[in-house]
């Protein structure tokens, strides 16, 4: 089944805008929407956590406040 599965390189330039959830550097998290990315093209790696999917996609979001916070983007 995954043999299919083949490594490409997304552009996270799309992703501005949309509301999602992030890890921290502290292990809380947050929800908001994305503001900003730090990287415009990247290799997307997901990593099966304890609550959802990890990714390496760095992110800065904006919540309801209006507080900016940074971490990796978070599916669950």
């Amino acid at each position: 089944m995954f043999d299919d599965l083949e490594v490409v390189e997304v552009d996270t330039s799309d992703l501005v805008g949309h509301e999602v959830t992030i890890n921290k550097a502290d292990y809380s998290q947050a929800t908001g929407k994305i503001v900003k990315v730090s990287e415009q093209k990247i290799m997307l790696d997901l990593t099966k956590g304890v609550k959802g999917v990890e990714t390496n996609v760095w992110l800065t979001i904006q919540d309801e406040n209006g507080t900016e916070h940074t971490g990796t983007l978070f599916v669950n």
